[in-house]
């Protein structure tokens, strides 16, 4: 992205934004460049250097935003602290969203390692991965492609962003939406020792994306995707299943920019709660 996008986007936006929503959409628009992104928002935007980084701090967990301004969601509540070699499991890809998640935890010395729907399991690059969801075996094999992949360590964490990826953002009745929640079933079922294990060290977190506007379909005028409240109801039985686990429901509003839900999950990731639904 060159710095005349990144200029033209923050001059639409900046008459909306203080000083702290400033600093965070910087931030935000850095990770998502990856390396030298820093750099080039900066030159963009006017926007310091340190400012920047300081929002990325902020965004990633690793400092408290200043009270005298406006508190970072979540930014009131204890933070968890994951074993930093257990990898993430990031499932799906939302544009920007997934990609920003990736750099954040990587930021935070975190192995991630990203999943993505396909015909079998194998590894496509170094840190991303793709499996036959809908197949017990082919999550099997990709479990034993993770621990050869230069960590033994347990899975600490999985990050379903599935129903918010292309293909299920929409209603409609095609078999892979139907199937849906029996991803997350069997992708649960066979990562769960995994995940208990690494619960007795801090980590054991399930956290599931859905996209019901923000509040579960209470006030959606649209018809809400009938796998969106499928795969609540089995967070929900997960919940129970597995007692030791962290298992959260972050629905949202799937219209809002990247860059808010990313704000939003990345609170929901580093506050070591045990709230169901949020």
């Amino acid at each position: 992205m060159s710095d005349e996008v990144i200029q033209a986007k923050f001059t639409r936006i900046a008459m909306y934004l203080d000083e702290k929503t400033k600093r965070l959409w910087c931030a935000y628009e850095a990770l998502a460049l990856g390396r030298g992104g820093v750099t080039t928002v900066s030159q963009a935007t006017g926007i310091s250097r340190t400012t920047i980084t300081t929002g990325i701090q902020e965004l990633i967990g690793k400092k408290e935003a200043p009270r005298e301004r406006m508190r970072r969601s979540g930014g009131g509540r204890k933070k968890k602290q994951y074993p930093p070699e257990h990898p993430f499991l990031i499932l799906g890809e939302v544009p920007n969203l997934s990609n920003s998640l990736e750099a954040a935890l990587s930021s935070n010395s975190h192995v991630v390692r990203h999943i993505v729907p396909g015909q079998q399991a194998r590894r496509l690059t170094a840190n991303r991965y793709e499996v036959d969801f809908a197949s017990a075996e082919s999550l099997a094999e990709l479990r034993e492609l993770l621990n050869g992949s230069g960590t033994n360590s347990p899975v600490g964490a999985m990050v379903n962003l599935l129903p918010l990826s292309a293909g299920f953002v929409e209603h409609s009745s095609s078999p892979s939406v139907e199937e849906l929640p029996v991803w997350l079933f069997k992708c649960v079922k066979e990562f769960a020792p995994d995940m208990q294990q690494s619960a007795e060290q801090g980590g054991g977190l399930l956290l599931n994306l859905t996209g019901m506007g923000g509040d579960f379909g209470i006030h959606l005028s649209a018809c809400v995707p009938p796998s969106h409240g499928s795969v609540l109801g089995l967070a929900k039985t997960i919940a129970q299943e597995y007692p030791t686990l962290s298992v959260k429901n972050l629905d949202v509003d799937s219209s809002l920019p990247a860059e808010l839900l990313f704000s939003h999950l990345m609170s929901e990731i580093t506050a070591d709660d045990r709230r169901l639904e949020v």
